[in-house]
């Protein structure tokens, strides 16, 4: 199964030094769609899309980031998280 998974939901605060901007709220609902299709053994895959404005300078979650090294960031910990 391939979920969406929007950035700007569970990242949409910019990261900083204390707080890396994740949204405890956005990661759970995508933890339970997880553990929902694997409990049922169905293989998820995540197509990461929609930019958050603190990565684009608020253009909008169609725009690329400013920064690839932000997105290669969120990725990575979704990564690890899945």
């Amino acid at each position: 199964m391939r979920i969406g998974f929007p950035w700007a939901l569970v990242q949409p605060d910019r990261p900083t030094a204390s707080d890396k901007g994740w949204s405890a709220w956005g990661l759970e609902r995508e933890d339970a769609v997880v553990r929902m299709a694997r409990s049922r053994g169905i293989d998820v895959s995540f197509t990461f899309l929609g930019t958050p404005g603190w990565a684009n300078g608020g253009l909008g979650p169609r725009y690329l980031p400013d920064d690839p090294a932000d997105y290669a960031r969120a990725i990575q910990h979704v990564a690890h998280r899945y």
